[in-house]
């Protein structure tokens, strides 16, 4: 009986194994290396608040009337101020598809540095909707240069009722891109402090304040914030994955909302979806998400509601070693559609990080307590250089 079966089973091994074989070293790695390579060529030097089709197949929804033949074939490319949504496929091999696009987003990256953005690109089952209006759309704009004329606070609103990220020296340049609506404030980036507002009355400038737009709590860059979702199609291959990765400029920290989340970070992160839940992955650097810092090679979630919106982030725990290992194939990604070229740490990296990590975690009080010391120094500081405005240190705004 056996030795009837034994050509049977023969047979049967010999159709599988090289199928198995196939699937493993064959069907999946070389679609990937195509799309991202073909996504690369297509989607080169995107300039900003635009978006590229980059590998079969993408779909997308528009805020108004397009051609019949707009944005349906790889190297289309579109202006992120009118695109609703955008969708790319999950991982076909009979179809050869696997979805990719590449969008170059401004967020709050300021217009005094060109060429800067914060990259996002789909791959696989991913489902992005833009949750900034056209109307509402924060579009680019010329600086206008300001000048410091006497030591201010740099506020984190248009008013001395909010608090004081820092203090500006005299005679410090820098660029506004915004004014509050009384036009009393305007709005300017600062290297180490990030955005912030100063009054009219300790500035200068070298331009014309009033034709800068008006900016508010709710102002936003096309697609800063948005809905997505990922990985409800079928995946038949791990090297083929549904995930969006969003990728920040090495030196500046950019903000993003994220189904609601705020996410800050000046990294690479993966940001995925299963069920009803949101999982933030820190491949470089570190981010931060409504205040929980997520390091280097590690991961959070949170639970998402009925309107795709995330809780409060928790259980963040290190990427495991295989995990890490998965990740590899982000450094097939091509340099044009990046910021910089990724680099996935390794697990004994990662654990070198962790302890550095630990390390600054018991300095933090140290530090904190420096920086009060310094803001009470700038309040009471009798040096013209350094002067309050009256009672604020605002010009009496």
């Amino acid at each position: 009986m056996f030795r009837r079966l034994t050509p049977w089973l023969s047979l049967i091994l010999i159709l599988i194994l090289p199928a198995r074989a196939l699937l493993q070293d064959g069907v999946c790695p070389p679609l990937v290396q195509r799309a991202l390579a073909e996504a690369g060529n297509q989607c080169a030097n995107l300039p900003r608040n635009a978006a590229c089709y980059g590998f079969n197949q993408v779909s997308a929804q528009f805020s108004t009337d397009v051609a019949d033949d707009f944005f349906t074939r790889p190297a289309d490319t579109t202006d992120l101020t009118m695109l609703q949504n955008i969708t790319t496929a999950a991982l076909d091999d009979a179809l050869g598809h696997w979805g990719v696009a590449v969008l170059n987003v401004q967020a709050n990256i300021p217009n005094s540095l060109p060429g800067q953005g914060v990259r996002f690109i789909l791959f696989g089952d991913v489902s992005l909707t833009n949750e900034v209006s056209p109307a509402e759309a924060r579009q680019p704009v010329t600086p206008v240069e300001i000048t410091v004329t006497i030591g201010a606070n740099f506020r984190s609103g248009p008013s001395t009722r909010t608090n004081a990220l820092g203090g500006i020296l005299a005679g410090t340049t820098l660029f506004a891109e915004g004014i509050s609506e009384d036009g009393n404030w305007a709005y300017a980036h600062d290297k180490a402090l990030g955005w912030g507002w100063l009054a009219r009355e300790v500035i200068t400038t070298n331009g014309d304040l009033s034709t800068l737009p008006v900016v508010t709590e709710s102002s936003r860059a096309p697609m800063q914030a948005f809905q997505f979702r990922t990985g409800l199609g079928r995946i038949s291959c791990d090297q083929a994955p549904s995930a969006l990765m969003v990728q920040g400029p090495q030196d500046l920290k950019v903000t993003i909302e994220a189904n609601g989340a705020a996410i800050t970070f000046g990294s690479t992160l993966l940001l995925q979806t299963l069920d009803n839940q949101m999982k933030i992955t820190t491949v470089e650097g570190e981010a931060i998400v409504n205040d929980l810092l997520i390091p280097e090679g590690y991961e959070a979630g949170a639970v998402l509601n009925e309107e795709g919106e995330a809780g409060e982030f928790g259980g963040m725990e290190r990427v495991t070693e295989e995990e890490l290992e998965a990740f590899d194939w982000l450094e097939e990604i091509p340099d044009e559609v990046l910021e910089y070229e990724v680099e996935v740490p390794t697990y004994e990296e990662v654990t070198e990080s962790s302890l550095i990590y630990t390390q600054d975690e018991e300095t933090i009080e140290g530090e904190n307590n420096a920086e009060d010391e310094f803001l009470q120094g700038l309040d009471g500081n009798t040096d013209q250089s350094l002067i309050d405005d009256g009672a604020d240190g605002d010009g009496g705004g």
